[in-house]
């Protein structure tokens, strides 16, 4: 009896799965397709809001406002702001990491300045497809990544710190091959990241830096003399 009514027990208080986390129907179905098109318009509206007063400054009920859709249909998909932060940045983050993955190997395998040269070249083309692909979002990261990482802006300061530590690392296999001064790998890398967002951010704001490529590899060429060994 004593085990039957403990079984009873752990099945009535085992929690239902989230609605948030339930897929509606089949994917590729009518209602895995709405609640694709749901997400995109909340995301959508989040973004513009997030760029136009900040993510401090923009509330659920703005969103929900913007998008007309019931603030019950928000929590259906998303935990709570940073959540739909998490959303938004998610792609960028992904594709940022495959790219650095990539170019490690590169960047080991270099055995000289212009081997280097042509590595951080590369580096530059597929962060510039990525960056270029996602220029609202990345705008919005420039925005917001100096700012304390606490709250629903944690996401954003957690994808800078991620590209602070893959610049590291690409800086610190360049000085083990002595491609690079002798000079403090941590302050050379955010220096080179740094000149990096102020460049795209002053390249989205008003768009007169001209090319980007041409800008990246301005920036590039700058750091590998500035930084070239002896």
């Amino acid at each position: 009896m004593m085990r039957k009514t403990a079984t009873k027990n752990a099945t009535t208080t085992r929690k239902k799965p989230s609605p948030r986390l339930a897929r509606p129907g089949p994917i590729g179905g009518k209602r895995d397709e709405n609640r694709k098109q749901r997400r995109a318009e909340f995301e959508t509206a989040a973004l513009e809001l997030f760029l136009r007063q900040g993510i401090e400054g923009t509330t659920i009920d703005d969103i929900v406002e913007r998008t007309g859709a019931a603030k019950g249909s928000f929590y259906r998909y998303y935990e709570d702001k940073r959540d739909i932060v998490l959303a938004l940045l998610q792609p960028v983050k992904e594709s940022l990491d495959e790219v650095f993955g990539n170019v490690a190997g590169s960047v080991e395998a270099a055995r000289s300045p212009p081997e280097l040269m042509e590595t951080y070249q590369m580096l530059a083309l597929s962060i510039s497809g990525v960056i270029f692909s996602n220029q609202r979002l990345v705008l919005l990261y420039l925005q917001e990544s100096r700012s304390p990482g606490v709250g629903a802006r944690e996401p954003v300061v957690a994808l800078a710190d991620s590209m602070k530590k893959a610049a590291l690392r690409l800086t610190l296999v360049a000085h083990e091959h002595k491609l690079l001064r002798d000079l403090d790998p941590r302050v050379t890398s955010l220096a080179v990241l740094g000149a990096s967002e102020q460049l795209l951010f002053e390249l989205f704001r008003d768009g007169t830096l001209g090319e980007p490529l041409k800008m990246a590899e301005a920036l590039i060429s700058m750091v590998l003399d500035g930084l070239r060994p002896d």
